[in-house]
């Protein structure tokens, strides 16, 4: 953050825990888009993001 910061970027309190929850829902976001087009690529995309959560 201070580096966006220090770029000019526009930053915000909480902004740090804001960007890990967007990142924590990236897979279900995939899935939820893969389920709707039937995207065999897609699907398979979702599941490795999934499995592949820490």
């Amino acid at each position: 953050m201070r580096m966006k910061k220090k770029a000019g970027g526009r930053t915000w309190p909480g902004m740090d825990e804001h960007i890990i929850e967007l990142l924590t829902t990236s897979a279900i976001t995939v899935a939820e888009y893969a389920q709707r087009s039937g995207l065999k690529d897609m699907h398979e995309t979702a599941a490795y993001m999934l499995a592949n959560e820490s």
